[in-house]
């Protein structure tokens, strides 16, 4: 999710549990501490574009760190705010429950996250929620301002409250797009060997769907207006690239192996091909419909056989299959 929203959101809930007993410290802490975890951000180096994309959303956004980054958070607080050293314990509290969402909201998205590091490296990714949606935002600020205004704790709870409940109606969206994709796939006599479906920017209506059958991958538009019948179109197939496609010079090269690992992890093993000359790999997760259908980043691999790092692309075009 975006700093904004993970802020406005720790800003919430800080205020809703500790406002009573720490006033305007209470959303502060929230907020510094439910976006502290994107500081992993500044994990990068201008020798290997692929360290931001390996440490991004991982361990800093687990359960497990949850306490630890409150606690930070919560001791720079006090260290640089003095008149909130009277009542430090609760601005703890208040840093550690804010901190608790950022992991959280994240896994709500099509991202997703290492929720359960160190435990599992799996990325948990629920696909209710797009990455954007001022929806949330909206909400979140609202309630925020009006509880500031009133001082009023319980509304800065409300207005979580009926942020779950928008989040309940992405759950329910979700569970329509995938009975809608299973149904629509039988329909064209393809047996699903896995599915995803996912919400765009900023809605909860119009959902971009994604299957392998076989060792093709097909792209479909969903909408999903409430309460009316659904669509369904598939709008492009392409063949599914699996590593063992690999040259050889690649799969050699320490570096570039681990780059396409990365990059191969971080979209699910969902890659098509989107240019052959110079090989270039899609990210079938992450695309964009109009006016073409491009993929939203992309590694290309060097001609030059002792090239370091794998290239990192953006919006390549997905080359159309026949269905």
């Amino acid at each position: 999710m975006d700093p904004i929203t993970h802020g406005l959101l720790g800003a919430n809930i800080g205020y809703a549990v500790c406002g009573k007993k720490i006033n305007k410290h209470a959303w502060r802490v929230g907020a510094l501490s439910s976006m502290a975890p994107d500081l992993d951000i500044l994990i990068q180096s201008k020798h290997n574009p692929f360290l931001l994309y390996e440490f991004h959303r991982d361990f800093t956004h687990s359960l497990v760190f949850i306490p630890i980054i409150g606690i930070i958070v919560g001791l720079f607080y006090l260290l640089i705010c003095k008149s909130s050293r009277i009542n430090w314990q609760y601005v703890i509290l208040a840093a550690i429950v804010a901190a608790a969402t950022h992991g959280i909201l994240d896994t709500c998205t099509s991202y997703g996250t290492v929720l359960l590091w160190p435990f599992s490296n799996e990325r948990l990714a629920w696909d209710i929620i797009a990455i954007i949606d001022p929806i949330v935002t909206g909400i979140l600020l609202i309630s925020l301002l009006i509880a500031l205004r009133k001082q009023s704790p319980l509304i800065a709870a409300f207005g979580v409250v009926v942020t779950i409940c928008y989040l309940m109606l992405g759950v329910w969206q979700h569970e329509r797009g995938i009975k809608l994709q299973t149904t629509w796939a039988a329909e064209q006599h393809h047996v699903i060997v896995r599915q995803r479906v996912m919400p765009t920017v900023g809605q909860l209506y119009y959902w971009h769907g994604i299957y392998q059958s076989g060792q093709k991958i097909y792209f479909t538009s969903i909408l999903l207006l409430p309460f009316l019948q659904p669509e369904i179109s598939t709008k492009i197939a392409a063949p599914l690239f699996s590593a063992t496609q690999l040259p050889n010079s690649v799969t050699k090269n320490p570096l570039q192996w681990h780059d396409f690992k990365i990059f191969n992890w971080f979209s699910d093993d969902y890659l098509v091909v989107a240019n052959s000359s110079p090989l270039t790999l899609c990210d079938a997760l992450y695309t964009q419909y109009q006016p073409s259908i491009r993929c939203i980043w992309a590694i290309q691999f060097p001609d030059v056989v002792d090239a370091q790092h794998l290239l990192l692309k953006k919006f390549e075009p997905i080359a159309e299959h026949q269905l």
